[in-house]
């Protein structure tokens, strides 16, 4: 597992294949209303906040993206404004889920 820090408001743990495997058994299983799934992203991201100041206090949205050699890059980003169920709403493939906002990508992630 590799963490990437982007500041306070954004965090990046790459997983490679095998870690991908550990975790989730494979990127088609990773479904956010999976209570397991839920647990294990709330443990990579205590382990990776742990190691970075990444501000865990306010709205998250996560992304997953799936990588070209068969991991995934789940991708962490702080609001550091609180957002209103009302505006919430309005964006488009994204559920709210606990204060977390979550969209499974079908493209590769590219640096």
């Amino acid at each position: 597992m590799t963490v990437v820090s982007e500041g306070p408001l954004c965090l990046k743990i790459h997983l490679n294949k095998y870690e991908l495997k550990k975790y989730f058994t494979g990127y088609s299983k990773i479904k956010f209303d999976d209570p397991e799934v839920k647990k294990t992203i709330s443990m990579l991201l205590d382990i990776a906040s742990n190691m970075t100041d990444f501000e865990l206090k306010s709205n998250k949205m996560i992304e997953v993206f799936p990588t070209a050699s068969g991991g995934c890059i789940l991708k962490f980003t702080s609001d550091p404004f609180p957002i209103r169920t009302s505006d919430a709403n309005e964006i488009k493939n994204f559920r709210l889920k606990s204060k977390i906002f979550f969209t499974l990508c079908d493209s590769h992630y590219n640096f």
